[in-house]
């Protein structure tokens, strides 16, 4: 992998990590979460096209408008050029991020061999291409991705890893720098700040010049809680700050658990093993072996992961994503233990990691949760000469993206979750009420008036014959996971039903 005495090649890797981001962005047809779509992509659309749907959290202002407004103006740009496919809908917000993480990679790396060498660099450039949880992450439309790429930017600026850094750097431009892209990465993801008030605060302590660093911090902040303001209340029609509504909500109050409750110690048992997957081990090694001995690992870097960890074990409700912002920080000490390997080892492991992680990569790219996302593409080709066109989808809400990917102005209807913010008993929740009865929930609701329905393949078996009986027949089925969480029900699929009765292959 390559020795210290070698400068780290980062135009070759920035080649390499850039290549493979574009061909994943661009081929990649299967879903992570919800979010992916409804947080960026679903909105712009609606902003830009004037159909769509926007879930609660954006009537409860507690997000902000930066992020799809971002997507807006390539959705603008191509209703414009008349340019409006849906294949391009799809792809050209994944392809900035393609470009933007690719960046933010190579500079990252640039840093890791500045701070630990270029044998290290190298394995960390290794670490993030083959690494399973940036791969599936990195180019999809998610906030938590665009927070990462940022992130990693202003680290890579950043001047205080040590106090004789601190003194070889421009500390002035550095500062500058780092703390303008901290901030846009605050303002897209405001958990962001988990991240950067603990290091502004270490470089405060640290630096010769406090009063001149602290007027920077206060004049940045100052403009990019303006600039907050402005973009959101323009986004939102009305003066909001929903940067404010977000940390209370998710931090403040336990208002995030209507999202589902995850134990205490969950990052620890199920979200760094799953974010490291098959580096997990090397971590563990690294971390015990160097990662407290204040030399080859950053002080820096190990006290972010801790911290990080920690900070986000305290909510209630617990996602892999929510730590992406550091798994580049965990692959550094992943390459810390790999370089003190014997190059033997060191060829059989990277051979190894490249060739498993490879296959399941590939695996959860293209065909695990992929029939949601092949749904509506087939949807969007359907309904474009249906002669009466509307789609019905019977699917956990927000599991399917919509109009970022049918782009068809026409009803689409769907179930929808709102939360139980009160604990009401009377609370109506029309997933649930579906999914606990799908044959009682068709009796008593019309489902002929629609020319096309997206089910689960094992649901529509149970109901078969009332959508027989209302001309509805199954077009195509599309696999969605090996993993379900329905009993007795060993491959997920979707199905598409429709009117036409032109049977196609399954």
């Amino acid at each position: 992998m390559g020795n210290d005495r070698k400068r780290f090649d980062s135009d070759y890797w920035f080649r390499v990590i850039l290549c493979l981001r574009i061909f994943i962005s661009i081929t990649q047809i299967s879903s992570d979460v919800p979010d992916e779509f409804f947080q960026g992509p679903e909105v712009a659309h609606r902003r830009v096209f004037g159909y769509g749907h926007e879930t609660w959290e954006w009537r409860a202002r507690l997000r902000s408008g930066l992020h799809p407004l971002i997507y807006s103006s390539i959705y603008q740009s191509l209703k414009w050029l008349r340019a409006d496919f849906s294949f391009l809908l799809m792809v050209l917000p994944r392809l900035l991020h393609a470009f933007v993480s690719s960046y933010a990679e190579i500079r990252f790396c640039e840093l890791t061999a500045y701070l630990c060498g270029s044998q290290c660099a190298t394995w960390t450039a290794f670490g993030l291409s083959t690494c399973i949880f940036t791969n599936h992450c990195f180019t999809r439309t998610l906030s938590n991705s665009l927070e990462t790429s940022l992130t990693m930017i202003a680290l890579s600026y950043y001047p205080c890893y040590s106090k004789t850094l601190l003194r070889a750097y421009n500390e002035v431009q550095c500062s500058w720098k780092y703390l303008i892209v901290a901030a846009i990465a605050c303002l897209i993801r405001p958990t962001a700040v988990v991240i950067w008030a603990p290091l502004g605060f270490w470089h405060l302590m640290n630096s010769h010049r406090k009063f001149s660093l602290a007027l920077q911090a206060i004049v940045v902040a100052l403009v990019s809680l303006g600039f907050s303001v402005a973009i959101d209340s323009f986004f939102y029609g009305e003066i909001t700050f929903p940067m404010w509504n977000f940390l209370r909500f998710n931090f403040l109050t336990d208002s995030n658990k209507v999202f589902g409750v995850n134990d205490t110690f969950w990052y620890l048992t199920v979200g760094m093993p799953g974010v490291l997957a098959t580096y997990m081990p090397f971590f563990v090694f690294g971390l015990v072996k160097y990662g407290f001995t204040g030399g080859r690992v950053p002080g820096v870097f190990t006290f972010l992961i801790l911290w990080c960890v920690f900070v986000y074990s305290i909510p209630p409700h617990k996602e892999m994503r929510f730590i992406l912002p550091v798994l580049p920080l965990m692959l550094v000490v992943v390459s810390v233990f790999m370089i003190s390997l014997p190059r033997k080892v060191q060829s059989i492991l990277w051979k190894s990691l490249l060739f498993i992680n490879g296959i399941v990569t590939c695996y959860l790219s293209y065909y695990h949760q992929s029939g949601t996302v092949l749904s509506a593409m087939y949807l969007n080709h359907k309904l474009s000469g249906h002669p009466s066109p509307s789609a019905l989808i019977l699917l956990p809400c927000f599991s399917m993206p919509h109009q970022s990917v049918i782009h068809q102005n026409v009803t689409i209807d769907f179930l929808e979750c709102p939360p139980n913010f009160d604990s009401s008993p009377i609370h109506i929740n029309p997933t649930e009420i579906f999914m606990r009865d799908p044959v009682k929930w068709m009796a008593s609701n019309d489902v002929s008036k629609y020319s096309f329905i997206v089910i689960y393949e094992h649901i529509y078996e149970m109901a078969k014959s009332t959508f027989e009986a209302n001309d509805l027949v199954k077009l195509k089925s599309f696999h969605q996971s090996h993993f379900p969480e329905y009993e007795g029900i060993h491959e997920l699929r979707v199905a598409v039903l429709g009117k036409n009765f032109i049977f196609e292959p399954l």
